[in-house]
């Protein structure tokens, strides 16, 4: 027996009309249009800025945010502070002398060596008088500009954990750099390109490699996404193979959409997969974006000698 309630006559109510195609291809169109303009007006009405894109569903910020971009350049090995903005008078006065009294010896190589001064005489600069060496004269010059800060400290004098310290604040592993937490908290202004970009040094990558640009426990789509700073093609696999027909690689897609559509309705609420799914959309619209925005051709000669793209001691950094 039908589950359906009869109206008040008792009688059974004649099936409605048939909905014309034309009509039905019309309404489902226009509500089709309604949804996604209003999905559309809903992610710019949450983003803090014109054309922002929102970090994530549900992670409204609390705050209107006042950056638009940060870059880092963390200069892994780079020339010690001792040397450059941090004086120490007291190793000038224990010069030659071994480190005792000083608490427990945590060197990791065998035991260190005698105390050393600066190789470099320090001396005060700018109206601020800061101190800096005279490996630096001509940053010297602009110590009123810098911003020093000496206060900071690290928990290992390993260099894998102290790396992992200064990208995430923790010495463990597994934790989200400062990239993930800004894409996570600020998201994106172009969905063309991804929020967190990393640019390796050619000749190597950090102690510790791409854990330095993890997303940790946030979504696996805020994880920095590494350029190839020694290669042409800034992004592996970029392009599509000369040998590969169009067709095939449409077979290609579709294979990979069904296989793709199957597991995610077996594992609905997979965040990880759901981020993968996002990095292949977004690898799709870099096919186009990426080239034109890490090609420098068209940049007048004077504009390349500015930013030293063409000297190999920027390799990497232009």
């Amino acid at each position: 027996m039908s589950n359906e309630s009869l109206p008040a006559s008792g009688q059974p109510v004649a099936p409605a009309p048939l909905v014309p195609r034309r009509h039905f291809l019309s309404s489902s169109s226009g509500s089709l249009a309604s949804i996604a303009l209003s999905w559309l007006l809903a992610r710019e009405s949450s983003a803090t800025t014109p054309g922002q894109v929102p970090a994530g569903a549900g992670s409204g910020l609390h705050f209107p945010a006042k950056a638009k971009r940060v870059v880092q350049i963390f200069c892994s090995g780079g020339v010690s502070h001792l040397e450059t903005f941090d004086q120490k008078p007291e190793l000038e006065r224990l010069d030659g002398k071994s480190l005792e009294g000083m608490g427990e010896n945590l060197g990791f190589f065998g035991q260190p060596g005698m105390l050393m001064k600066s190789v470099y005489p320090f001396a005060r600069h700018g109206e601020s008088g800061s101190w800096v060496s005279s490996l630096l004269p001509h940053l010297a010059s602009c110590a009123d500009d810098l911003c020093f800060i000496h206060s900071m400290v690290a928990k290992s004098n390993n260099h894998t954990p102290a790396t992992f310290q200064m990208n995430s604040g923790f010495t463990l592993n597994g934790f989200p750099c400062m990239g993930a937490w800004l894409s996570y908290g600020l998201g994106t202004i172009n969905e063309d390109l991804p929020a967190f970009v990393v640019l390796p040094d050619p000749r190597g990558q950090p102690a510790g490699g791409s854990i330095n640009w993890t997303s940790g426990f946030l979504p696996a789509n805020h994880q920095g996404v590494a350029f190839r700073t020694d290669s042409v093609d800034p992004i592996a696999d970029l392009r599509t193979p000369a040998s590969l027909s169009p067709a095939d690689r449409v077979a290609d897609l579709r294979l990979l959409e069904t296989m793709n559509s199957d597991f995610a309705r077996l594992h609905p609420g997979d965040t990880d997969f759901a981020a993968r799914l996002r990095s292949y959309e977004l690898a799709a619209r870099m096919q186009v974006s990426i080239p034109e925005a890490t090609s420098f051709d068209d940049e007048p000669a004077a504009v390349r000698e500015l930013y030293g793209i063409d000297d190999p001691t920027n390799k990497g950094f232009s």
